[in-house]
This record gives C-alpha cells, structure tokens and sequence, in this order.
C-alpha cells in the first residue's frame, strides 16, 4: 500500500505497521528510509535479509528527541556539542547505549549504536506516535544505489513491505553524514549531506 505522508491514516497505519514487526518505507529529511521496531530482533533482521545487508554492518536507530538522547546513551562534552548544534538534521552519530535496551542484532560488532533524528516533520510524528526508537536504512539492496521515485520503490520492494509513505526528500538524495567522537577528535565515517565544524 502507498500513502501520502498527508494522508490522515499515514501516521497510525505506520505505527500499527511497525508495532506488528513489519517494515515500511518512508521519507526522511535526506533520503527515503526502510523501518522496523528497533527492540524487535525479528523485524530488524527482516530489514537484513530484505535489503541482503552483510550481518555485520550496522543499522542506525531514530529517535525523537535529544531527551531521549540523552536518556539512553552515554555522552561525553564533544558529542553533547555536535548534538546540541547538528541535531535534529542530516546526521547520524555513533554512541554508547547506556544499556542493552535495542535489538544486538543493530550492531554485531561492537557496543555502539547509530543514532539520528531526522529533521522531517513526518518522521517526528511517527516517533512520536510510536513511542520508541526505530531502526531504518537505507531503500535500496545493499551496494546498489538507494532509489527515491515512489513507483520503483514500489516495484522493488512491494512484495515484503507492508506500507510506502510518499513524501518529500531531499532533491540531493545525499544521505546523512556519519561522524564518531574518538580521544577527543571528531572522526567522519561518511561525508554526506552535513559539514561539521565544531
């Protein structure tokens, strides 16, 4: 099914969706994303096997707010600086959770996760709504390129995905810039669509 990000039964289906432990796509404030309940090993591996994702490359985590941020992670002064300027926006940084509260299978290779919150105004609504971080990647199979045209999302991946949100990206289809606080340096993973200067 496809629907309108304005669509009045977006948001609810999105959530009912995520909380059945199906995937969906919808848009963010770079590029469309594939979603699944980020404490549901079950629907975080479906997002894995749908994209055919090596097991051991992370998935990053949306959450809604920095409270929440700051709530589970641990955050030293130059995370909390890159936080407080760059987010929410097109950035996503590497963090350590304070506990195990997300699904292991985000992240197989060490104790830290990725973390963004979008500045999108749909997907706020839908973290609001559903109450609890999400895991997303990318929409498109792993090594090909990610495709943002509603009807070839469709093609692709109609068959395993509950609901495609249409709505508005980013006309660059740049994704978002990964960046890691290590000894006290900022280290950038992926340039993308944010320049950091701190």
């Amino acid at each position: 099914m496809i629907l309108n990000e304005n669509d009045n039964q977006a948001i609810n289906l999105a959530v009912k969706s995520i909380k059945s432990g199906n995937l969906i796509i919808f848009p963010t404030d770079t590029i469309y994303g594939i979603a699944a309940d980020a404490n549901d090993d079950l629907a975080v591996k479906k997002i894995y096997d749908l994209k055919e994702r090596n097991s051991n490359k992370p998935i990053a985590i949306f959450l809604k707010n920095i409270s929440e941020i700051e709530k589970y992670f641990q955050l030293n002064d130059l995370e909390k600086k890159i936080i407080k300027k760059y987010i929410p926006g097109a950035i996503t940084i590497i963090l350590k959770p304070k506990e195990n509260r997300f699904s292991k299978l985000l992240n197989q290779n060490d104790e830290t996760l990725a973390v963004r919150i979008a500045n999108h105004e749909f997907c706020l609504d839908l973290l609001d709504k559903f109450d609890g971080a999400i895991a997303v990647s990318s929409s498109n199979i792993s090594g090909e390129k990610e495709i943002s045209n509603i009807n070839l999302l469709e093609k692709k991946f109609s068959d395993k995905i509950d609901l495609i949100i249409e709505g508005k990206i980013n006309k660059s289809q740049t994704a978002s810039t990964i960046v890691k606080v290590e000894n006290d340096e900022i280290k950038i993973l992926r340039q993308g669509l944010t320049k950091i200067k701190i």
